[in-house]
């Protein structure tokens, strides 16, 4: 049983990676909404697009919510009976692969931002201003 737990520890060492990444892609997306150093759009419809910031904040949000149940999960995996295991290790497969599908529903949704502001960078034309 101790190779079923050393296992469980690998994917929840694995989750941890996927928590850290997510963290990153949060505070990376909240320094472009902030930030100034890139070009943002002058028309409302383009604007608009930044609304797919939010979709994508909360599939994170649920992401680290998973991972975090994950770790919980584990831990209590070390202090059960044997037969509660099994259960437990198909908890945390669950647990792991939900994590990682809302850390790719919200790379979608950033993906999806970030075509449309190259598309509009590159086709848009926009008179520019003197600050």
């Amino acid at each position: 049983m101790s190779e079923v737990i050393n296992n469980l520890k690998q994917v929840v060492d694995c989750s941890s990676q996927i928590s850290q990444w997510s963290l990153v892609i949060f505070g990376g997306s909240v320094a472009t909404i902030i930030g100034t150093s890139h070009h943002k759009p002058a028309q409302l419809s383009l604007k608009l697009t930044y609304f797919l910031f939010v979709p994508a904040w909360a599939f994170l949000a649920i992401s680290l919510w998973q991972g975090d149940k994950l770790v919980r999960s584990y831990l209590s995996s070390l202090f059960v009976k044997e037969d509660m295991i099994p259960k437990i290790s198909q908890s945390i497969n669950e647990l792991y692969l939900d994590q990682m599908s809302f850390l790719k529903y919200s790379l979608l949704c950033l993906g999806f931002w970030l075509l449309i502001y190259l598309a509009a960078w590159i086709f848009i034309e926009e008179k520019v201003r003197d600050e």
